[in-house]
């Protein structure tokens, strides 16, 4: 590195190590938002909006990417060098199981090249597989091309409306003095080969035609009318970046607040990422930012058109070499067909509502012992009501119970013996620290596999809240309160299988304590151990605060190990910055990991 100076040499240095800590940390990069990456069944419901997804037939040469480096900190970039092909029989089975799966109502082939596409036809007849598709037709393909095209495809499965087959026209980076000059030459050609059918139109937002051979038009956002993002905003390792970022939410806005002269469809894109080739890229992409796109564009469509018309254009299912797909991939996961799919369906982005069930529970549930609660007790006075608590349990259930001396656990034992209705009664000793998670792991790792569900509850007493007593009984009440209560929360752990965990909202008090704190890199350090590989969100963390909940065994499991006991600090009365307040931070995740999602409870 030249020495040009101390205040120019400084600066390059301290370039230089930002560019070595971001390639250090790109894959510890998480997106801004909560994950579902776990591969969640869906339970397709009925929905009058019809998700038709861009699908990709090209093949990409990414071996570009074998030089790649973060173009910014906290850059992310998943791919790897290599030829990413998507006319793959077994590939295209799998992407239509998943697009039946979610819902997904056709895909529309973007075509650009006549020989990918006649090797995409003859990979998807060897696959034997079927499903509802539309065809886009780029200006790239001469007229030769174009007759090729119409007349190796199978129509039987387009989609239609009024009967006539919908065939779209990719007019977004044509100038506007030419869109109409290939609307009409594509126009000719086609309804030489084919009768019923209607031409739609794929524009920027921002252009304005006139063409009576269009029936509909399709709007995607227009970026040469986007600011970018200022270098006022963001300090960039590489500045040529600066010029192709726009900010995720901004390129939403635009096409969800732009009014249109008359009915048209709004394209909504999930990410993007062509910097590694001097192309656009979405900065501070955010799962919340395409959720509520895709909410306020279901919304847009109940109210200009009608049921057969409501069609959700989203981009894209598959596309690899722009990073704007939402098929699943390694690290990732399912995330963005879970989002997309939960928008759809008008269901939360974060967990799931309780439910209330009629059904009976399984008769062993009051024979068998399938149900434990591990209770952490520091403070003795609190063993009443904890016993009264969780006597209201309707089902056979197992207590543990873990303190810090041996005259407390002879208190407990004789207490709990004499008063709870427990099965079987487990006191053990365990060291002072580790707040009460170190002990909850400690004793429950050589007995959780033996149940189904479980509850964990402590004696929370806080020193540093003045409200702790009120807290501690809001969690108990949210979390047992009453018979009929409890039995809710049980039915729903048992009659929804992808239900993993359920914590009481947070206390009144407690909103600004729904964060990192010092706990986040304690947290990655821990999944790091575990060789658990996900990503932590950055901000809109969700976790039950004061760690107590429900949970279903198969859920939080991967926590059990006798591998975290040498993480603990002893006790001395931390806030912050602990093993404890990190796992209490983590629960929600590692049953995301586990596959399943969480829910909220309420006081009774």
């Amino acid at each position: 590195m030249k020495h040009t100076g101390i205040k120019s040499t400084w600066k390059k240095v301290d370039i230089f190590i930002k560019n070595k800590f971001a390639s250090r940390k790109l894959n510890k990069y998480a997106f801004d938002c909560f994950y579902q990456a776990k591969y969640i069944n869906p339970n397709t419901s009925i929905t009058d909006i019809k998700p038709i997804v861009f699908y990709s037939i090209a093949n990409y040469d990414l071996s570009v990417l074998a030089a790649r480096k973060p173009q910014y900190l906290n850059h992310y970039m998943p791919r790897f060098p290599l030829l990413y092909s998507n006319n793959i029989p077994e590939r295209i089975i799998w992407h239509i199981k998943l697009a039946k799966e979610y819902n997904i109502y056709a895909f529309c082939y973007e075509v650009t090249d006549v020989n990918q596409y006649k090797n995409f036809i003859s990979a998807l007849n060897l696959s034997e597989n079927t499903f509802p598709f539309c065809l886009s037709i780029s200006p790239e393909l001469n007229n030769n091309d174009i007759n090729t095209v119409l007349n190796i495809t199978d129509f039987t499965h387009n989609i239609s409306l009024d009967d006539k087959y919908i065939i779209i026209l990719d007019c977004r980076n044509l100038p506007t003095d030419k869109i109409n000059e290939f609307i009409n030459s594509a126009y000719k050609i086609i309804s030489y080969n084919i009768k019923n059918f209607q031409l739609w139109c794929f524009l920027r937002h921002t252009s304005k035609i006139s063409n009576d051979k269009i029936s509909k038009f399709i709007f995607y956002p227009d970026l040469t009318k986007i600011t970018t993002v200022s270098l006022k905003n963001f300090k960039y390792l590489n500045k040529k970046t600066k010029q192709y970022l726009y900010f995720y939410d901004t390129v939403s806005s635009s096409l969800i607040n732009y009014n249109l002269d008359s009915k048209a469809y709004k394209t909504v894109i999930n990410c993007m990422d062509t910097i590694y080739n001097l192309g656009p890229a979405f900065y501070k992409y955010d799962l919340n930012i395409f959720y509520n796109w895709i909410k306020n564009q279901c919304a847009y469509l109940r109210d200009n058109f009608n049921e057969q018309e409501r069609f959700l254009f989203i981009d894209s299912f598959n596309n690899w070499g722009d990073y704007s797909h939402i098929v699943p991939e390694k690290r990732t996961g399912y995330s963005f067909l879970n989002t997309m799919h939960r928008a759809i369906n008008n269901n939360k982005i974060y967990g799931i509502e309780l439910a209330s069930y009629s059904q009976p529970m399984p008769d062993d549930m009051y024979t068998k012992t399938q149900i434990c609660i591990q209770t952490h007790i520091f403070y003795l006075d609190i063993c009443e009501k904890i016993v009264n608590q969780s006597n209201k349990i309707p089902y056979a259930f197992d207590i543990y119970v873990s303190t810090n001396t041996s005259e407390k656990a002879d208190y407990i034992k004789n207490y709990f013996k004499a008063h709870s209705k427990a099965v079987n009664i487990i006191v053990e000793v365990f060291e002072n620290k580790g707040r009460d998670v170190y002990p909850f792991i400690a004793q429950m790792t050589n007995y959780i596999t033996k149940y189904k569900f479980i509850c964990h509850i402590h004696s929370k007493k806080s020193k540093i809240d003045i409200f702790g007593d009120n807290w501690r009984e809001y969690l108990f009440n949210s979390l047992f309160g009453s018979k009929e209560h409890i039995d809710n929360i049980l039915k729903n752990l048992e009659m929804n299988k992808g239900l993993g965990i359920i914590f009481p909202k947070p206390f009144v008090n407690l909103e600004n304590a729904i964060h990192w704190g010092q706990n986040k890199d304690l947290a990655e350090n821990i999944l790091e151990k575990l060789n658990i590989n996900i990503l932590l969100p950055v901000n809109n963390i969700v976790f039950p605060v004061g760690n107590m909940f429900w949970a279903r065994v198969d859920a939080i499991l991967p926590l059990f190990t006798s591998i975290l006991a040498e993480n603990f600090p002893n006790e001395k009365g931390q806030a912050d910055g602990t093993t404890a307040h990190a796992i209490e931070r983590l629960w929600v995740y590692i049953a995301e990991y586990s596959g399943y999602t969480y829910s909220l409870c309420e006081e009774k």
